[in-house]
């Protein structure tokens, strides 16, 4: 979970009100309120756990085992 007024980071935010999502590439001073509804927290998944089976904050805390997904 990120905040509105927290320091951003690299990585992909997705509004939890409404679903506005965006991608950040650098960090960011703060974090704005979704220009969509106003809400202030976001679902972040950061760059780095960003896979093709992470779909869900849920699959962030809990990723799958990676021989899971790799193809052979």
């Amino acid at each position: 979970m990120a905040k509105a007024g927290q320091k951003g980071t690299p990585g992909k935010y997705v509004c939890i009100d409404c679903g506005y999502e965006f991608e950040l590439s650098a960090v960011e001073k703060d974090l704005k309120k979704c220009p969509m509804c106003a809400c202030e927290e976001y679902n972040c998944f950061p760059s780095t756990a960003i896979r093709p089976d992470i779909k869900t904050p849920e699959d962030v805390r809990n990723p799958p085992k990676k021989r899971d997904y790799i193809k052979k």
